[in-house]
């Protein structure tokens, strides 16, 4: 009879020890998921950061500086056109997918006038380039700083006017 009675406590603490190491791997297991969850999102704000600090904000500041609120586009000095292009070259690893793809055309726009056109004013494919990508550029900044619950941007209205001697 003792041995029944040995037998069922043997049975119930193995069943006790199976059920607390199993509910703890399991916590430990949900706890790994949320601090990997919790990494990520942390990872993905850094990089946020990362791309506010180091593109977006200097992207910002030159616009400020040069365009900003309402310059036309084509009276922009060759020097600032460069400038423009270095900083999206140098930091295109931090832009958002859409403005990624407006870098080529922009590469191209800017190369073509310098080649054809540097001593005049910037070319009608250059204006329009520019601003396709800084027009993008600013949706994308918007969007971080919404995310990352920081202030907007202020956005020019651009007066980029088309004229038919360049086009």
């Amino acid at each position: 009879m003792h041995e029944i009675i040995i037998s069922a406590i043997i049975t119930s603490i193995t069943s006790i020890i199976t059920a607390t190491i199993t509910s703890l791997l399991t916590l430990k297991l949900s706890n790994k998921k949320n601090d990997d969850k919790l990494n990520s999102l942390s990872d993905k704000r850094l990089f946020k950061s990362r791309q506010l600090s180091d593109f977006y904000i200097p992207f910002y500041r030159l616009y400020v500086q040069n365009v900003f609120p309402e310059s036309d586009v084509t009276k922009m000095l060759p020097e600032t056109a460069t400038t423009f292009l270095k900083l999206f070259e140098k930091h295109v690893d931090l832009m958002e997918h859409g403005s990624q793809e407006l870098v080529k055309p922009f590469q191209i726009a800017y190369y073509g006038w310098k080649k054809y056109d540097y001593d005049h004013t910037l070319s009608f494919d250059f204006g329009k380039s520019f601003l396709l990508l800084t027009d993008q550029l600013f949706e994308e900044y918007s969007q971080l700083c919404t995310e990352l619950e920081l202030p907007l941007p202020a956005k020019a209205n651009y007066l980029y006017k088309e004229s038919n001697d360049d086009q």
